[in-house]
């Protein structure tokens, strides 16, 4: 049994404590970095100026402001040169940034792949986004190889064997495009329909916002709001002016009308 969220405060006074990752927490405080285990106590002896959570038995540390690196449990570096920049481990890879560029690197923190990116994004499904120095993306595999040959404007994370992507142009003010759909993990499109923007999937169902130009919905909406299946298919009749994704079987929507609610997966009105 662990100590408390309030007698972890109280030992270390000033200290932020930060929530526990893999049974070990970060302390942050003017005598350095650390972590502790469930009982409180510093689990190495070795202060950085800053350290990171704790991911697949790896978290990122910085030793006195200088380039930054990946220590184990025991507060050890696991590779001897350090990045600018690193990221958590996700799926065996984390992304990290020197003077050519960005990449991912493996456990023991050398790199994966020898192509150097402007971006890249965790691994989610055995597939990471990443951004060419043109701006162009699309999606890798966990050996930095390309899975499709399209390359697109935007391109989100995969979540349930969907990612969203994107060649419209984007609206400056609400961060939309015109053009958005979901591929699958070979880069094919997962329906032949598109929407202004989509969602992540969650509980096989994303949101998705659809230009209308006529008064079927009710007048002064140049958009409309509904979820969708894996395969493109609406989930069901109704349209909202916004909705989000779901959560333990509930989504919370803005109906046309001006009234918020919440819905559960086929649309209907639920009291929570």
């Amino acid at each position: 049994m662990g100590l408390s969220t309030d007698a972890l405060s109280e030992q270390y006074g000033d200290s932020k404590v930060g929530a526990f990752h893999e049974f070990l927490a970060s302390v942050r405080g003017e005598g350095g970095s650390f972590h502790i285990d469930l009982r409180g106590e510093p689990v190495y002896d070795e202060r950085y100026a800053n350290v990171g959570d704790f991911h697949e038995g790896r978290a990122w540390a910085v030793l006195r402001q200088e380039p930054i690196f990946h220590i184990d449990r025991q507060g050890k570096p696991v590779y001897d040169e350090p990045y600018a920049e690193v990221g958590d481990f996700h799926e065996g890879r984390a992304w990290a940034k020197d003077g050519t560029g960005t990449f991912h690197i493996n456990h023991q923190g050398r790199p994966v792949y020898a192509e150097r990116y402007a971006e890249v994004g965790d691994f989610h499904e055995g597939r990471a986004w990443v951004k060419r120095k043109d701006g162009l993306m699309f999606h890798i595999d966990s050996a930095g190889m390309p899975v499709y040959d399209e390359r697109y404007k935007n391109v989100g994370d995969f979540h349930e064997g969907r990612a969203s992507v994107t060649n419209g142009d984007q609206d400056d003010t609400y961060g939309d495009y015109d053009v958005m759909f979901h591929i699958d993990h070979r880069g094919e499109p997962a329906y032949a329909e598109r929407y202004k923007r989509v969602g992540n999937f969650r509980e096989g169902l994303a949101f998705v916002l659809e230009p209308h130009y006529d008064d079927e919905h009710g007048p002064g909406y140049d958009e409309v709001a509904f979820h969708i299946g894996h395969d493109g298919a609406p989930a069901y009749d109704k349209r909202f002016r916004e909705t989000d994704g779901f959560e333990r079987g509930v989504s919370y929507v803005l109906a046309l009308d001006g009234s918020e609610f919440a819905i559960n997966h086929d649309g209907t009105r639920m009291e929570v």
